[in-house]
């Protein structure tokens, strides 16, 4: 994980989908996609637009704020107001960052999704908008809120994908999670920061054939090969 520059590309773009919305939910099918970069990223375009915007992690193991940005976190409850303590603000921005409770787990009588929506409209009192950074779909989060629970009390949700990794069927399983949940999917974002070369990305489908793959893969690079050499004498 790592900070992203909000003149990222695809972080203009997600801001302008926040349009309307109060609180958006950040997800991905697995873990590693990069949602908790890009949320955080819009969450900065947002607070330099001029919104007041809360950061607000669900990550119980994995926590962005934590181990990305070092701010210390708290304890706190979507059960009760949450301390202000709690919260870190963004000296110069009306950006505010809530950490994932430092005991790493929410009470368990309080991980329903009425339970976060009962939390988010008291939080729309001060902020508008709220940016939230879910745990994956397809992994189980024990010690807190899960993805599903988070993503039906979210008003949108915005799925991640990690180009050139998420696999097809993966990504389905993770829609279908969320239609099943009646959450309001705004679309997908697509992370970038793995762009394989077309030599990489060649080996990745050939490695899809073990019968013949080998074979025509030395056939195709030689060919290929030639085609660059062609190229350089021109």
């Amino acid at each position: 994980m790592h900070a992203l520059p909000i003149t990222y590309t695809e972080c203009e773009a997600l801001f302008k989908k926040t349009a309307g919305s109060s609180a958006i939910l950040f997800v991905s099918s697995t873990p590693g996609e990069g949602t908790s970069t890009l949320a955080y990223a819009t969450a900065q375009r947002a607070a330099a637009n001029g919104l007041r915007v809360l950061f607000m992690d669900f990550n119980t193991h994995r926590s962005f704020p934590r181990d990305v940005l070092c701010i210390e976190a708290s304890s706190w409850s979507l059960s009760s107001p949450i301390p202000e303590e709690a919260y870190f603000h963004v000296p110069g921005s009306p950006l505010s960052i809530l950490p994932a409770p430092v005991e790493r787990a929410f009470e368990i009588s309080s991980r329903q999704s009425s339970d976060v929506r009962s939390c988010l409209d008291d939080l729309s009192k001060s902020y508008d908008l709220i940016i939230g950074d879910s745990p994956s779909l397809t992994r189980l989060n024990g010690s807190g809120v899960t993805a599903t629970s988070l993503a039906e009390a979210f008003d949108d949700v915005i799925v991640v994908v990690a180009s050139a990794i998420t696999q097809r069927n993966t990504i389905q399983q993770a829609l279908q999670k969320l239609e099943e949940c009646g959450a309001r999917v705004l679309g997908c974002a697509l992370n970038d920061r793995v762009n394989p070369d077309f030599r990489s990305e060649v080996n990745r489908q050939f490695d899809k054939m073990p019968m013949v793959g080998n074979w025509l893969r030395r056939l195709f690079m030689a060919l290929l090969d030639r085609l660059l050499l062609t190229d350089e004498r021109f």
